[in-house]
């Protein structure tokens, strides 16, 4: 609270400046009250999981082209996303399933909004194992982000929530299934 014209006026809730605070203004700081002020802890977010991941995943020295898997489900998610990825669909793979092509409509597959975030990493390379690994690495920061903006709606403080955020995608579930399960891990 402050003390203006002999009235206490209290600060907004989500705001640093008081509710009787003029709106008119620089432009510029109006900018910084509505956007970047309240994106700061989703930065800080966002900078703490890279800054994690980077040791825990060994990126300095890793070759993000090939996938961080070879075993167990591992190969079918390569293939799914190898697929979408050089043709742009993933029910009908010609180079699998002899003597014709390998056909998954009857088989059940991923929700269709994971095919966006592929979609949008095929935009940029057809390199199926840095598309898998670029999704699975950034995953991290989307579920913090996402986390961070359910516990801030929950009313959770910012330094609490944001610590909160990183743990949770940093949860054993994420690090465990990691690209053998890509689609349940993201």
């Amino acid at each position: 609270m402050f003390r203006s014209e002999g009235k206490f006026h209290h600060m907004t809730s989500d705001r640093s400046l008081p509710s009787d605070f003029p709106s008119t203004g620089p432009a510029f700081f109006q900018f910084l009250n509505r956007v970047a002020y309240p994106s700061v802890p989703y930065v800080i977010a966002v900078v703490l999981c890279v800054l994690i991941m980077v040791p825990v995943w060994h990126l300095r020295s890793a070759d993000l082209t090939v996938p961080l898997g070879t075993f167990s489900d591992n190969n079918f998610s390569q293939a799914l996303v190898a697929n979408f990825v050089r043709n742009g669909h993933y029910y009908v793979n010609p180079l699998l399933g002899a003597p014709g092509e390998q056909e998954l409509y009857d088989y059940p597959l991923p929700h269709w909004a994971h095919l966006i975030l592929f979609s949008i990493v095929r935009l940029f390379t057809h390199n199926p194992g840095l598309a898998i690994n670029l999704v699975f690495f950034a995953s991290y920061p989307l579920v913090a982000v996402t986390s961070l903006y359910a516990l801030r709606r929950l009313g959770i403080s910012t330094g609490l929530a944001v610590a909160g955020a990183i743990l949770y995608a940093f949860i054993p579930f994420h690090q465990r299934r990691n690209e053998e399960h890509l689609i349940l891990s993201c």
